[in-house]
């Protein structure tokens, strides 16, 4: 140890308990020392390494870069600090940082850490970013859309049901037919010209299994660039690991437009916590609780995205997840910031719960399904209640339009159905509604939205048939609560036999 400067025992106490590799060379770039963490780095013995060069660490490509880029630099400078990729003894790549110090007797010292996890890490979160990027353009061409269908949309549809009421009556005289048909030409170019306006969202509907604590850190590290020096964002983990079945992008949109909604609602100073758990935290004192998607009885994951900030009257609660709206101070744009959270609850496979007192905070709660649960009726809270039958079937229609409520309601019964509506989720469970053979039902509406509508109605019977649409369709996961799941605008012939199968099944 004499080529080493000091006595042999401090040297290795100090060095073989360091996390980070230290290796040192002779003049002729041979290793004469490694500590454990270099050897373990390699997974090459010390014994096979002592006397050899350090090129034998490296392709030869490599070696020839460093000869080139920081062996001069080292003699010049008596140092040189970058990165390099040596080669593990079973071929994987190992990319180190290395900082690289000349020895008195010219040899080399190098301290080396592996940064192969962070790489990966920085991989991962470039492919994320770059979807959430995507997904961005998307999500607004798909906002676009929504407003279209839901609201062009259910006048079309009213449009073109009542033409084909009128159209079917055997009273209609032959001139009133010829324009009646025009009438229908027309509507049918609206409805194709709604549906070419649709983005490409096979991308973002694919459920699949999600690292949680993966998709929360590349959060953290986007949000920590947005933040003000003043607001402080913590994280709590209780686990290191959670698979969770859900949509990758819409969660990791949600996370971090919720993220982005808190550092706006601390105003320049304040706390955000994020955190990983397994159960959720007791409520919030006297905040108001607003719920989406389904109340999953067996959940295994819960993310809580918290703020210490201004808070949120149980109007504004309300406000924020209707579609469009904006509370960005001097905005009058269109607000796009829980689009993906309301399409995230309404894959059926998320439940999300918003907590907010004012004065105090706001809490987001996240509860995920394991990504090895089966998806079964046992994930969601039903109960048995036989229903009533008529002789004729019995449907119920619920849409806060009330022109689609009516046409859809008319279509029904010229169908051979008997057939009646309310306009809204509240007045329907009022009309006792699970009396009847099916109940046909809007997705998202304003108070009660259709899957919490039909959550309650399974739970007063089991075995209702309950037929959803909507115009975001495509993001509905299957689920034992809907018999069909249509998209809007609804074609009258698709509802009819969605209705039909589904009482001919209850038989």
């Amino acid at each position: 140890m004499a080529f080493l400067g000091v006595e042999e025992d401090k040297f290795r106490a100090a060095v073989d308990a360091a996390t980070d590799g230290l290796a040192i060379t002779d003049s002729d770039g041979c290793y004469v020392y490694l500590n454990q963490a270099h050897i373990d780095m390699f997974g090459i013995p010390a014994a096979d390494l002592i006397g050899q060069s350090w090129r034998t660490i490296y392709t030869n490509e490599e070696a020839a870069r460093l000869e080139r880029d920081a062996i001069p630099v080292v003699i010049q400078q008596g140092s040189w600090r970058g990165e390099a990729s040596g080669r593990h003894q079973d071929g994987s790549t190992v990319h180190q940082e290395i900082v690289l110090t000349l020895h008195p007797t010219g040899g080399l010292i190098c301290a080396t850490r592996d940064v192969s996890k962070r790489r990966e890490q920085e991989r991962r979160a470039r492919l994320l970013e770059a979807r959430l990027r995507i997904a961005e353009r998307n999500e607004v061409l798909f906002s676009l859309h929504n407003s279209l269908a839901h609201d062009f949309g259910n006048l079309i549809a009213a449009i073109d049901g009542f033409a084909r009421l009128i159209h079917q009556a055997p009273s209609a005289i032959d001139l009133n037919r010829d324009r009646i048909d025009l009438i229908l030409k027309a509507t049918e170019q609206a409805f194709e010209l709604i549906r070419s306006t649709a983005p490409d969202e096979r991308h973002s509907t694919v459920t699949a299994s999600v690292d949680l604590p993966a998709l929360i850190h590349t959060t953290l590290g986007i949000a920590n660039s947005l933040k003000a020096d003043a607001i402080s964002i913590s994280s709590l983990f209780e686990v290191d690991h959670a698979e969770a079945m859900a949509n990758e992008v819409l969660a990791s949109r949600s996370f971090l437009n919720v993220v982005k909604n808190a550092i706006e609602a601390v105003s320049g100073s304040g706390a955000i916590a994020v955190r990983l758990q397994q159960r959720a935290s007791p409520r919030i004192p006297g905040a108001t609780v607003k719920m989406l998607g389904p109340a999953l009885a067996a959940f295994r994951w819960v993310v809580e995205i918290e703020d210490n900030g201004e808070g949120m009257s149980p109007e504004r609660l309300e406000a924020i997840l209707t579609q469009g709206y904006t509370s960005k101070r001097g905005s009058a744009g269109r607000g796009l910031g829980l689009e993906s959270v309301v399409a995230l609850a309404e894959t059926g496979l998320v439940g999300v719960e918003i907590q907010s007192a004012e004065g105090v905070g706001t809490r987001f709660v996240f509860r995920f399904v394991d990504a090895d649960a089966e998806w079964t009726e046992e994930l969601l809270e039903t109960s048995t209640v036989s229903g009533q039958r008529t002789t004729k079937p019995r449907v119920f229609v619920v849409d806060d339009n009330e022109l689609v409520a009516s046409m859809l309601m008319q279509t029904l019964v010229a169908s051979g159905f008997e057939a009646t509506y309310a306009l809204s989720g509240a007045d329907a469970l009022d009309s006792n509604v699970s009396a009847f053979d099916a109940v046909v039902t809007d997705f998202r509406m304003p108070g009660m939205d259709g899957q919490e509508l039909a959550r309650r109605l399974k739970a007063l019977r089991a075995d209702l048939p309950i037929i959803i649409y909507s115009g975001q369709g495509g993001h509905i996961a299957h689920s034992p609560l809907f018999t069909a799941v249509l998209t809007k605008p609804v074609d009258p012939a698709e509802l009819v036999n969605a209705v039909r199968s589904a009482v001919a099944a209850e038989e």
